[in-house]
């Protein structure tokens, strides 16, 4: 008995977005550092004045105010360590960014998600007094990301996960998308193969199609 076409589509559609699911879950895990949100908090100091984007034409770091009708794919601040002893770094985008710290990836940040990192650890972890924050935007961005010196209890500073070394460096985030086209192609030639017989005998349409594509090519 031949199954109804769109119930193929509709098999294959579920298939390929789990292989989506997938692929993305595995390019997240890569990043580590995430911090949990604290349940008392006291924002004491904006950065977002500080801030600067990088510009293309000149290759240099400027002020936001300088470029704003500029998008930009980098953006990056200086954070004293000494004088924000004791607090933590909130750090929140509205698009998907990677945060980078020695020119190593530290965290993915999804849409509008928000991060706590111990100023403290971060200190002690990359061994200077003053560190240099980048963020790379995949698609470029208008709006700068929000970063913010809170102070929380002591209850919760261990929510403030520091942030961890990566293997991954700056350049391998051009890499990223690349890796997402491949492994899913690879996924979607796996499903194709697995059920090329069963769909030639299930579903007339992949048949035709399938049928028409050989005759195409001898």
């Amino acid at each position: 008995m031949l199954l109804h076409p769109f119930s193929c589509k509709f098999n294959l559609a579920r298939l390929c977005l789990l292989g989506l699911f997938f692929c993305h879950f595995v390019l997240s895990a890569q990043a580590t550092g995430l911090g949990e949100s604290p349940t008392d908090e006291l924002v004491v100091y904006d950065l977002a004045p500080t801030v600067q984007i990088y510009d293309v034409q000149t290759q240099k770091f400027i002020p936001f105010g300088l470029g704003k009708s500029t998008p930009f794919t980098l953006a990056g601040l200086w954070l004293d360590t000494e004088q924000y002893a004791g607090y933590a770094l909130k750090i929140n985008t509205l698009e998907t960014s990677y945060l980078l710290i020695d020119q190593k990836v530290c965290a993915k940040f999804s849409p509008n998600q928000t991060q706590w990192f111990q100023i403290d650890s971060l200190a002690k972890h990359h061994a200077s007094s003053k560190i240099w924050l980048l963020f790379y935007y995949p698609d470029k961005q208008t709006q700068l990301p929000g970063c913010q010196i809170s102070q929380v209890s002591t209850a919760n500073t261990k929510q403030a996960t520091p942030l961890k070394k990566n293997t991954l460096d700056a350049q391998s985030l051009h890499a990223l998308h690349t890796e997402l086209v491949i492994v899913y192609g690879l996924i979607l030639l796996a499903i194709y193969v697995l059920l090329r017989g069963t769909l030639q005998k299930t579903c007339p349409v992949f048949a035709s199609i399938y049928s028409n594509f050989h005759s195409y090519l001898s």
